[in-house]
C-alpha cells in the first residue's frame, strides 16, 4: 500500500510540475497584440450576446468592457438580453446603449420577443434553461456569418480579449502568420471577488 501511495504521489507531483511549467512558459510574458484588430474592414463581424439578470456588482463596468475592445467598432453588434423591463438591470442596460452611441447595440427584452410571446408566439422547445430563452432572440437575429460571442454579464474583459479569440478562431498567428484555426474558443475568466461579503 505504501508503494502505491508513493507512486501516486510522484505522479501527482509530476503532473503539477508540468502544469506549472506550462503556465510559466505561456503566461510569463505579455500577450502579443491581436492581429485581427488591425484588419479594419477585413476583420470578421462579431455579435456579442450578454445575458443579464439582476444587478450584479460592477454591472456597468463589466458590460462597458465589451464596448472598449480593441476591435473595429463597425464590426461589432452588441445584444444585451434581459427577461423583462422590471429587471433592476434594465436601466443600466439602457444607459450603456446611450453611452456608446457609435455601436450597433440593443437591449432585447425576452417578454417582447414576438416568436416567444407574440400573438401566435408559443415556442416550447427551448428547454427549461431561462438563460437560453433570454438569449434566443439575439442568437436568431445575429447577422449571417457572424462569430457569436456569449459572455455573462458579470465578466469584465480586457481590451485585447476579443481580438485574441478571433485570432484563434480564424487561424491568425503573430504578425498575421497562418496557424491552425480553432472551431471553438472558450474564455477562462480570472475570478476576482469584488464584494466583501464578510462585512455587514
Amino acid at each position: 500500500v505504501a508503494v502505491i501511495c508513493l507512486i501516486w504521489t510522484v505522479a501527482v507531483v509530476v503532473v503539477q510540475g508540468i502544469g506549472i511549467a506550462a503556465i510559466f512558459r505561456h503566461f510569463s510574458r505579455a500577450a502579443s497584440p491581436p492581429f485581427s484588430s488591425k484588419l479594419a474592414q477585413d476583420a470578421p463581424s462579431i455579435t456579442i450576446i450578454r445575458p443579464v439578470k439582476g444587478l450584479e456588482p460592477r454591472l456597468y463596468e463589466c458590460i462597458a468592457s465589451t464596448f472598449q475592445q480593441d476591435y473595429p467598432a463597425d464590426k461589432l453588434s452588441v445584444r444585451l438580453c434581459v427577461e423583462d423591463e422590471t429587471d433592476p438591470a434594465y436601466p443600466v442596460l439602457q444607459k450603456l446603449v446611450h453611452d456608446f452611441p457609435s455601436f450597433d447595440a440593443q437591449v432585447l427584452v425576452e417578454s417582447r420577443d414576438p416568436i416567444l410571446h407574440g400573438t401566435k408566439g408559443c415556442v416550447d422547445n427551448l428547454g427549461p434553461n431561462p438563460k437560453v430563452r433570454n438569449i434566443s432572440r439575439a442568437y436568431r437575429e445575429a447577422r449571417e456569418g457572424d462569430i457569436i460571442w456569449i459572455i455573462d454579464c458579470n465578466v469584465w474583459v480586457a481590451s485585447g480579449v476579443l481580438g485574441r479569440m478571433v485570432d484563434k478562431l480564424m487561424g491568425y498567428g503573430p504578425a498575421g502568420t497562418s496557424t491552425t484555426p480553432y472551431k471553438f474558443v472558450h474564455q477562462m475568466p480570472l475570478v476576482v471577488d469584488v464584494v466583501d461579503y464578510s462585512r455587514p
